[in-house]
């Protein structure tokens, strides 16, 4: 009996104490909303460093954060992908927010295949000038060749905390 407890006592220090001191060991999936595009893959989750599942995710301007973003591919290969991402804030104004890569093939293998699930990152930088605190969303979009026709898009509410 001594044994068994000091081994759940082991356990408990090496695993459960550094996620009662460090918080979650990731980003939850967050609600978002599938903004179109093509039939040839869909959205399976999203992502935002500091955001919590069922929860609008607080950021705040100057803040870096990292957007991941899985889907499944249905088209037979996509060879190029861009990334473009926007934050939405006051009467529906849109900032472009530079992201890092912004071509997703120099984070993924390219051409990605038919029929497999794909998870790409951006990290950005929440704008300090050009946007007001407040209520917004985050725009997301994937572009396999041209910007005028997204193959992926997703949104989701913020808040923008000054």
């Amino acid at each position: 009996m001594r044994y068994c407890f000091s081994f759940l006592l082991t356990v408990f220090i090496l695993v459960g104490l550094p996620s009662l001191i460090c918080g979650q060991d990731g980003p939850e999936d967050i609600p978002y909303n599938d903004c179109g595009g093509s039939d040839s893959s869909q959205m399976a989750s999203v992502r935002l460093t500091g955001c919590e599942e069922d929860k609008i995710c607080e950021i705040k301007m100057g803040d870096e954060l990292t957007l991941k973003v899985k889907w499944n591919t249905y088209q037979a290969a996509i060879i190029k992908l861009k990334s473009k991402l926007e934050v939405q804030f006051f009467m529906g104004f849109k900032k472009e927010v530079d992201v890092s890569p912004i071509d997703a093939c120099q984070y993924l293998k390219c051409p990605l295949s038919k029929n497999t699930q794909v998870q790409y990152a951006a990290n950005f930088t929440v704008p300090t000038q050009g946007i007001l605190p407040g209520e917004g969303r985050i725009w997301w979009k994937g572009f396999a060749e041209t910007e005028e026709d997204p193959f992926l898009c997703v949104n989701f509410q913020v808040k923008i905390l000054p």
